[in-house]
């Protein structure tokens, strides 16, 4: 049973790290694309 709830309590927090790297490298990629473009544009 301990082993059960270590096993869950383990493999949640990597799952949600997981997800909100996925977000973070997402959002920043479409951050730094948007500033290229617009730069680019500008000139």
């Amino acid at each position: 049973m301990i082993c059960k709830y270590q096993k869950q309590f383990i493999e949640k927090p990597q799952q949600a790290s997981r997800k909100f790297y996925m977000k973070y490298l997402y959002t920043t990629s479409n951050f730094v694309l948007g500033n290229y473009v617009n730069n680019s544009f500008r000139i």
